[in-house]
């Protein structure tokens, strides 16, 4: 989610928008759109916040289906498969609010749904580390490569492969 470029809105319009306010543990799916699909979970102590027509609030009750379990599901194969077959045709892709009640959802107890998200959650934090420190890598293999071939280092050739040629 990113919130470098959100707009602000007053207190009292906040107040009138009581259908678009956004509490902890939300789930957001963008239902219009060329980001159609697109899905996250709020943080419990998410602060204030409104969505526009663009974003479905799903808001999961917390004894049936644990919220970051939901979001993984939604942005995995399956869900991304149900999203996109669900499109109302023509023009313009989107998804109305009955159509998202109809995605079929495996429930396995909110226990277990728990702990299947800690555990997606954790091999997709060590994949996004991982994929930072191959980009560094990459970075630094530019910047070396560079540096060779304009000269400003010098490459020493080994006595020992020279003596041999």
């Amino acid at each position: 989610m990113r919130l470098e470029d959100v707009s602000f809105i007053s207190l009292a319009q906040h107040n009138k928008m009581r259908n678009s306010q956004l509490k902890g543990n939300d789930v957001l799916l963008n239902i219009t759109g060329a980001s159609i699909g697109r899905c996250y979970y709020l943080p419990s102590d998410f602060g204030e916040a409104n969505v526009n027509q663009h974003v479905c609030i799903i808001r999961p009750k917390k004894n049936l289906c644990n919220h970051i379990y939901l979001a993984l599901f939604l942005n995995a194969q399956e869900g991304q498969r149900q999203i996109m077959s669900l499109q109302a045709g023509g023009n313009r892709e989107g998804l109305n609010f009955q159509q998202v009640l109809s995605i079929a959802l495996a429930l396995p107890p909110v226990a277990e749904q728990i702990e299947i998200a800690k555990t997606v959650s954790s091999i997709e934090s060590n994949i996004r580390s991982l994929n930072r420190k191959f980009s560094d890598l990459a970075d630094l293999k530019k910047a070396l490569m560079q540096d060779l071939l304009t000269g400003k280092v010098r490459v020493k050739p080994d006595p020992t492969e020279v003596a041999a040629a």
